[in-house]
């Protein structure tokens, strides 16, 4: 609905780009990444939600001038993501 331009669809995505927005601003303020991953279900929404997130964090952001340029992908493996990389730390560790 929000690709179809709906009201209600744009308004819920702006807000879920606000507050993913905040959250991404205080994690980049703990740990200066280069790269924001966005996976799982989430990911499914593809690039609009990229815009929206990327457009509130460049609003909430204190100081974003003196950082690096921070950019926002699409995990590869999507809603999988979490599992595939599970899945590989524990082959990784096994003996």
């Amino acid at each position: 609905l929000a690709a179809a331009d709906d009201p209600g669809a744009t308004e819920i995505m702006a807000e879920l780009g606000y507050w993913t927005a905040v959250g991404v601003a205080n994690l980049v303020n703990l740990v200066d990444p280069e790269v924001v991953v966005i996976g799982g279900g989430l990911a499914e929404i593809g690039q609009p939600l990229l815009s929206v997130i990327e457009a509130g964090y460049n609003n909430v952001m204190v100081d974003k001038d003196r950082r690096g340029q921070l950019s926002f992908r699409l995990a590869h493996f999507g809603e999988r993501s979490g599992v595939v990389g599970a899945a590989l730390l524990a082959k990784d560790r096994a003996p």
